[in-house]
């Protein structure tokens, strides 16, 4: 009898910073010295005017006030931001603001127009999985009885029982966007589209009061008329929506298979492995009923990993692949050899009148069956860069070939 070597698949996903992509430059605000910090404390109530021509003059921009902006504003502000000073002088008097051509515009808080770019693919991307679980119980029976030459007998079956669980998402990004500007801009979520019959055709919207919301997927172009303050609330959120979508992670995941020696039969001292070997102790959970263990190990430490595990056994590294995706947009890593199988489909022989048969037909259809590891990687990388991934690994080996 052949004597079984254990054998062991190690897999590990190494991911890198959240990165921009490609194109990404600052935002208006930052190119015309918004970033800048002022300090602004009033003795009781002055004319917002004074305020303004103070801030723009600290802030190093210039200003524009339309005739009809006036009011009173009592502030205090220390080391505060100059976009968060705008909003707490003009919010509570409801005027609006917008800086063009590094010159501060204030106005009342009416109607206008403005144009936003907002570049991003429109396509529709779908993950399915499916598991399938099939199982077969046996039924035997029997009985017998005689008398005078007679008998009986009974016989038993079997009954197959099959479960399946498909889990699928979507991830179509423009409907989304289409459908929070609406709400931002109507505030009516309910509202339809004009002629949309797609989710990635063009919309147009229009209400009584003259609001007007167009949006160009193809064009990657989203047209608002309303009042400054719910304006400046599109443009705050398709900013924070486009940072959030072009973040990228870089994943490579590094697959190992260890063969341990006849002393380790157990499996691998992973103890081994982490001591001096790995930037992080070992944690192991419950071991009797759900074994567990985390380690981190970073680019400069993939070597001494793997020559620790070389102590254990035999180690060969199966294949090292390196991919890049968006922010929550799931990727597939597949390291498996395509294994081609028939299924023969046999028709009976017929009895032909006069007795004569016909030859059975037998019909082969190919079969292609992944054998290997499918890895499914969606990552979320937060404001602060710290990525998380959710990783479904799926392995799958040939046990028997039945014909």
């Amino acid at each position: 009898m052949r004597k079984h070597i254990p054998t062991w698949l190690l897999v590990a996903v190494l991911v890198g910073s959240g990165l921009p992509a490609l194109g990404q430059g600052a935002t208006p605000e930052a190119d015309a010295g918004m970033t800048t910090n002022i300090t602004l404390v009033t003795r009781g109530w002055v004319d917002v005017r004074g305020i303004l021509s103070s801030l723009a003059e600290t802030a190093g921009l210039g200003l524009e006030i339309a005739p009809d902006v006036q009011g009173k504003v009592n502030l205090h502000l220390q080391d505060t931001p100059v976009a968060q000073a705008l909003a707490a002088t003009l919010g509570p008097l409801e005027l609006g603001w917008e800086i063009t051509d590094n010159v501060l515009v204030v106005y009342r808080d009416r109607m206008i127009t403005r144009w936003f770019n907002f570049d991003y693919p429109v396509t529709l991307r779908e993950g399915r999985g499916e598991l399938t679980v099939s199982g077969r119980s046996v039924n035997q029976g029997g009985g017998g009885g005689g008398g005078g030459g007679g008998g009986s007998g009974g016989g038993g079956g079997s009954d197959e029982n099959e479960s399946n669980l498909i889990t699928t998402s979507t991830m179509q990004i423009w409907p989304q966007v289409t459908a929070a500007v609406r709400t931002l801009v109507f505030q009516d979520p309910q509202r339809e589209s004009n002629g949309a019959s797609d989710d990635s055709d063009a919309v147009s919207l229009s209400d009584e009061a003259g609001r007007i919301l167009v949006v160009n997927p193809m064009a990657g172009l989203v047209q608002v008329t309303a009042e400054w303050s719910r304006v400046h609330a599109v443009e705050q959120l398709l900013e924070l929506m486009e940072s959030s979508l072009r973040r990228q992670v870089a994943i490579e995941v590094k697959i190992f298979e260890v063969t341990t020696t006849d002393t380790d039969q157990t499996g691998i001292d992973w103890s081994i492995v982490t001591r001096g070997a790995v930037g992080a102790a070992l944690k192991t959970a419950e071991p009797l009923t759900r074994p567990a263990f985390n380690f981190t190990v970073s680019g400069a430490e993939g070597n001494l990993m793997i020559e620790a595990l070389a102590e254990q056994g035999m180690v060969r590294v199966l294949s090292t692949p390196r991919i890049t995706t968006l922010n929550n947009q799931k990727a597939i890593v597949r390291v498996v050899v395509e294994e081609v199988f028939f299924s023969a489909e046999v028709e009976p022989r017929v009895i032909l009148p006069g007795g004569a048969a016909s030859d059975p037909v037998v019909e082969y259809t190919p079969q292609i069956i992944p054998v290997g590891l499918i890895l499914d990687v969606t990552p979320q990388v937060g404001e602060d860069r710290v990525i998380t991934l959710n990783v479904h690994p799926t392995l799958s080996h040939i046990l028997r070939i039945e014909t």
